[in-house]
This record gives structure tokens, sequence and C-alpha cells, in this order.
């Protein structure tokens, strides 16, 4: 999506600086890490946060555990406006090949 972005030029309000998800006990954060492993089988970087570094990243987090402390996870994950980028991407194919889209799921889909 990145590559096909600066490709063609298409500005979709792209934030990349990356995610951090929160939990609020150790069983929630390994249910967490568990659904991100899909994430790392194709090579995105999914690792734990230690107090000290999610504080780095935000000063207005408490500087120190609680009884049952927030665990983090971190990854380059990344944001943008999805329906800029669509609208952008169908005018691109309308340009570059003639066509018209007029639906972006399959046939039968709904």
């Amino acid at each position: 999506m990145d590559r096909v972005a600066a490709e063609e030029e298409i500005d979709y309000q792209h934030v990349g600086k990356g995610a951090v998800y929160l939990y609020r006990d150790e069983k929630d954060l390994e249910l967490g890490l568990a659904k991100m492993e899909l994430l790392a089988e194709n090579g995105q970087r999914v690792r734990r946060l230690s107090t000290e570094e999610l504080v780095a990243l935000d000063r207005r987090l408490p500087g120190r555990p609680r009884s049952s402390p927030a665990q983090s996870t971190a990854s380059p994950n990344a944001t943008g406006n999805s329906e800029e980028f669509t609208r952008r991407l169908a005018e691109v194919c309308r340009d570059r090949f003639g066509s018209r889209s007029t639906s972006m799921s399959p046939p039968g889909a709904w």
C-alpha cells in the first residue's frame, strides 16, 4: 500500500509513527500477542515495552506500575484515510486504464 501510494502520489493522510497497544493485565497481553502473531509472521516487528519505554513515548502516562500494571506491545503500524486512498486509487485506474470501478467487493459478496 505504501509503495502504491508513493508511486501514484496518492495522499491519504498517512501517519506511520507506529502503534502501542495497552492491556489491563498479563492475561490480556498474552491474548493480544497471540493475535499479533500473524503480523509478526508477515514481517512486522511486535515487541513488549517496559514501563520506562512506554513513559518515554508519552509522558502523560503514569511512570510507575500499578498493582496490575498495563502492559504494552508496539508495532510499526500506520493509519490513514482508507476512503480517500480507495477513491484516489480508483481515479488512477480510470486515468491509466480507462476503467471505472463501481464496486470494491467481489460479485455476490453481500
